[in-house]
C-alpha cells in the first residue's frame, strides 16, 4: 500500500498504527455493506416467496370458487355448521359481496324475500356474522351484494316498499350490519361499487332517516 501521509496519523500515533486503524475502518465498512446486502437479499427472497404463496392461494381459490359458492348457497349447511365451515375455508372463501349476491341470485332469483329469512341466525345469518367479525368493510360488502342484486332486478318495489330498503333493514334487525356499516356504505364513493349506488341511496332515504332519529334518541337517553 502507498505510504501514509503525515496528516493521516493521529497525535501520538505512528505510521503503523495509522495503517492499522485505517485498515480496520475499511474492513468494518465492507462487513457492514455485506450485512446490508445480505439483509436486502433475504427481504427480497421473502417478498418473492410471499408473492408466490399469494398467487398460489388466488389460483386455488379461483379453482374452488364454484364449489365454495355452492357450499354457501345450496342449503345443505346452515346455522352454526355453515358458520364453522365458512371460517374454516379462510382466504379461499369468495368475498362476502360475492357470497351474498350469488346466494340471492341463485336462491331468491326474481322473487326476493323482503324480510330476508335467509339471513336469520339459523340459516345464513350466523355464518355472515362470523365472517364479518365486526369488520365495517365486510359489513359494507354485504350491503354491496344486496345493492348489486337489487340492481339486476331494476330496484323493484313490493307491497309499497322498496326491496333494497326492506333488505337493509333486515340486515340491521339480524345484527349483521350496524350503524357504522350503513354510514360507511352511504358515504363510500368507490368506482368499484358505484353500479346502482345512487338508486340504492335514493330508495333507502326513509331507512337512513330512521337510523339518524334512533341515534338521536339514544344520545338523549344517555344524557339523562
Amino acid at each position: 500500500p502507498p505510504p501514509i501521509a503525515a496528516p493521516l496519523t493521529l497525535p501520538g500515533e505512528d505510521e503503523a498504527a495509522a495503517r492499522a486503524r485505517i485498515e480496520k475502518k475499511r474492513k468494518e465498512k465492507e462487513e457492514a455493506a455485506a450485512v446490508e446486502a445480505a439483509a436486502a437479499s433475504a427481504a427480497a427472497a421473502a417478498a418473492d416467496e410471499a408473492a408466490r404463496e399469494a398467487a398460489a392461494t388466488a389460483r386455488r381459490a379461483a379453482e374452488l370458487e364454484g364449489e365454495l359458492l355452492a357450499g354457501f348457497c345450496d342449503g345443505k349447511m346452515a346455522g352454526q355448521e355453515l358458520a364453522d365451515w365458512c371460517v374454516a375455508q379462510g382466504s379461499l372463501l369468495p368475498p362476502l359481496q360475492k357470497l351474498v349476491f350469488e346466494y340471492l341470485k341463485e336462491r331468491e332469483r326474481v322473487n326476493p324475500d323482503k324480510s330476508c329469512a335467509w339471513a336469520k341466525p339459523e340459516n345464513q345469518g350466523k355464518a355472515l356474522i362470523a365472517l364479518i367479525a365486526d369488520d365495517v368493510n365486510k359489513m359494507m360488502d354485504v350491503l354491496w351484494g344486496i345493492q348489486k342484486y337489487c340492481d339486476t332486478l331494476g330496484f323493484p318495489k313490493h307491497d309499497g316498499e322498496y326491496v333494497v330498503q326492506a333488505m337493509y333493514r333486515s340486515m340491521y334487525q339480524f345484527d349483521i350490519v350496524d350503524d357504522d356499516g350503513f354510514i360507511n356504505w352511504k358515504e363510500d364513493e368507490s368506482e368499484a361499487n358505484e353500479t346502482g349506488k345512487v338508486k340504492a341511496v335514493i330508495q333507502t332515504v326513509e331507512w337512513f332517516n330512521w337510523l339518524e332519529e334512533d341515534d338521536d334518541d339514544s344520545e338523549e337517553y344517555e344524557d339523562e
